[in-house]
């Protein structure tokens, strides 16, 4: 049975068994607990690096297509629905990747913005050219940090020891838009 665009689904579908999926674009497997998964076809942009000194002497605003890295096509794996995480703004759903992005990971958080409705008192989703201009906020807020921590990690290089260096966290933000 084809499930999504790349996956096949090899195991029997049962509530809360472990899903085997084939990436047939990637040559890989992928096992995920989950239920009633929906894979979406969409584009990643990776952002592109950017220094402290280019962001200072260029001050733009972040451009989802125009200031990221080779985009890259791929599915979304995600439960519908799971339980989301909500914030003052924004809908959190964690979700997987058939590619990996980080290392050896296939994790993603696919966030959207959310408007409270007068009326009904409901959660309401903008639309998606509201998506990426609010989200493209905070993307160059996370470029801006990524540029700063630059800074500190080379800080550290010239004045710790590798080891120390080595257990710093670093940020990596994408932006994903709908295919």
């Amino acid at each position: 049975m084809k499930f999504g665009r790349h996956y096949e689904h090899k195991s029997p579908f049962q509530e809360g068994s472990q899903q085997v999926f084939r990436c047939s674009l990637h040559n890989c497997s992928l096992t995920l607990l989950t239920v009633k998964t929906k894979s979406v076809a969409c584009m990643l942009y990776p952002m592109s690096t950017k220094t402290f000194n280019w962001l200072v002497s260029n001050p733009k605003p972040f451009d989802p297509i125009m200031d990221c890295d080779v985009p890259m096509r791929m599915d979304l794996i995600f439960n519908p629905e799971a339980s989301s995480k909500f914030g003052a703004f924004k809908k959190a759903m964690f979700a997987h990747t058939c590619q990996l992005l980080l290392g050896d990971l296939t994790n993603v958080c696919i966030k959207q913005c959310w408007y409270m409705c007068p009326v009904s008192r409901t959660r309401l989703l903008y639309d998606n050219h509201t998506q990426v201009t609010k989200l493209s906020l905070e993307i160059n807020c996370l470029r801006w940090g990524s540029a700063l921590m630059k800074l500190v990690y080379d800080f550290i290089a010239e004045q710790c020891a590798s080891s120390f260096r080595n257990s710093i966290d670093t940020l990596c933000p994408y932006c994903i838009g709908n295919h």
